[in-house]
């Protein structure tokens, strides 16, 4: 069976985030997995999606795909029209509001759910710091994940979290090199998503 590039993508994804461990020693051995089952590692590794039954992170992945993006990418646009929600599965995202840095988001968090509920405007520019792979959901799939009531209080938490951010004084930002831009790309390109 051939197996698409973007399964392969998936599945080198999941080979970095997913191990077994070896007789209890500190050697791993590679894991081969599905592109559906690295979504729902990838899914396991979420602080708030973490507890969900193995059917309902089963049901979730399929309803995401994965992207990565280098250093100084661009996600989101703060005012441009914004259909996708992230899920930060590995890396930095620095977010800013009206150029000013207001914070940082890393691995677990929910981005770009404001625009699935304020009109499709996007709220800040959210760029990546490191290396960044996500989980990308668009509004059909995002108004489907709201039906399970433990992510919708996820959502409601980054949500309250970052709008606590915006309201600090900038001097309580901690201090983060800004990366260099290497792409400006505020829709996911079919070449860095699967």
């Amino acid at each position: 069976m051939k197996v698409s590039p973007h399964e392969d993508k998936t599945t080198d994804v999941a080979d970095r985030l997913v191990a077994v461990d070896v007789d209890g020693s500190d050697a791993f051995e590679k894991v081969s997995v599905t592109p559906s089952e690295a979504r729902s590692a990838m899914l396991r590794l979420v602080p708030q999606l973490c507890h969900l039954d193995e059917k309902t992170i089963t049901q979730l992945a399929h309803l995401m795909s994965v992207c990565e993006y280098p250093a100084g990418a661009i996600l989101a646009l703060e005012d441009q029209v914004g259909v996708e929600t992230f899920i930060v599965v590995e890396g930095q995202v620095e977010i800013s509001v009206g150029g000013r840095l207001i914070g940082y988001a890393g691995s677990g968090e929910f981005l770009g759910e404001m625009a699935q509920f304020g009109g499709g405007r996007r709220s800040a520019t959210l760029r990546a710091l490191t290396p960044l792979t996500v989980l990308v959901i668009g509004p059909h799939e995002f108004a489907q994940m709201l039906h399970q009531p433990l992510i919708s209080k996820a959502v409601m938490e980054g949500l309250v979290g970052r709008l606590r951010m915006q309201l600090e004084a900038p001097e309580t930002i901690p201090s983060r090199p800004r990366p260099v831009l290497v792409a400006q790309n505020p829709v996911p390109d079919p070449d860095i998503c699967w």
